[in-house]
């Protein structure tokens, strides 16, 4: 029952291994701590990256970090951001009360599967989320395994030993 409430790009590390870590839990939060989110009014966390609960200073759960998964994905899937406003309350107002553009409408000849995934990561009602991170894992499986895209752990090694080839020599 921990909430990482900071799931953002910065965040996320790939190894020279291959191995995807989740870092900086500097301001995660268990259930067994107090309900009040943050001090003094503060949010906690990158705003493009939170979820409608989370950027509105209400209660969260696990699911708000689904949510900023969901963002990161649409952002890869499509390479633009999807949360970007004038001022960081002006990004809050997207979150908050806007509609988010379908993957599909932003990128023309989007994977419908890989639009549903990703659509429902960002359901604003979190009760029609994704309720566990290995659901999401399942369904991206799935479109993974259909589509018959090359993915393994071996592969994800080689592409980031040959992006730094000249550092990892260094360091030998």
């Amino acid at each position: 029952n921990i909430v990482h409430r900071d799931i953002s790009p910065q965040n996320i590390i790939v190894t020279y291994l291959g191995d995807v870590k989740i870092v900086d839990s500097g301001v995660a939060k268990s259930s067994s701590q107090s309900s009040e989110d943050s001090k003094d009014g503060q949010l906690k966390g990158k705003v493009p990256y939170m979820s409608p609960e989370q950027a509105a200073g209400g209660n969260i759960d696990w699911r708000s970090d689904i949510f900023a998964v969901g963002v990161l994905l649409f952002e890869l899937a499509t390479g633009k951001r999807l949360f970007k406003g004038a001022s960081e309350f002006e990004t809050l107002k997207l979150i908050c009360d806007k509609d988010y553009p379908r993957p599909s409408e932003v990128k023309p000849g989007f994977p419908p599967a890989l639009d549903r995934i990703i659509m429902k990561a960002l359901e604003k009602d979190r009760d029609k989320r994704y309720q566990s991170a290995r659901e999401m894992q399942s369904d991206i499986e799935a479109f993974v395994r259909e589509e018959r895209i090359p993915v393994s752990q071996i592969s994800l090694t080689q592409w980031m030993q040959s992006l730094f080839e000249d550092k990892l020599a260094q360091q030998k």
